[in-house]
């Protein structure tokens, strides 16, 4: 599961350049972000071999259901990078409290800057796994229905 990982980024992101000084900076959001990771969103399908098996129309809703696995692919897609937007700027603004007008602000925030744009590279690679988890979500609901 890919919460763990993002998880860990956000709390680190908070409190790291905090630590130091004693100050804990939370972030605006908890131990995880409110979205469901990309790659997970086919596991909250119904099952393909038996969803549609037997209805006149099985091939026809297997093909639907992959475009909104696919778009719902996107919108987790969007929601994670909403969260790293977010949290880019949050970070940006524990270092400016942290550091005021010291050169150690500048390096934090390209600390910061290059930990979010880690996980977003990440993210993009869930994306594309979440939208091959739906391909194959389809092909065994479309074998389902001619191979039941």
């Amino acid at each position: 599961m890919i919460r763990a990982p993002f998880a860990v980024l956000f709390l680190c992101l908070a409190v790291a350049p905090a630590a130091r000084a004693g100050i804990s900076y939370l972030g605006p959001f908890d131990l995880s972000p409110p979205c469901i990771a990309p790659e997970q969103v086919v596991v909250h399908m119904t099952s393909p071999t038996t969803t549609y098996v037997g209805h006149p129309a099985c091939e026809s809703l297997c093909k639907k259901a992959v475009s909104v696995c696919k778009q719902e692919v996107k919108v987790s897609f969007s929601c994670y990078s909403n969260v790293y937007a977010s949290s880019l700027a949050f970070g940006k603004k524990a270092c400016d409290a942290q550091y005021g007008h010291d050169p150690l602000a500048k390096t934090c925030k390209t600390s910061v800057g290059n930990s979010v744009n880690g996980q977003r590279d990440i993210l993009k690679n869930t994306r594309e796994l979440g939208l091959g988890n739906c391909d194959d979500w389809g092909a065994t609901c479309t074998d389902s229905c001619t191979h039941p």
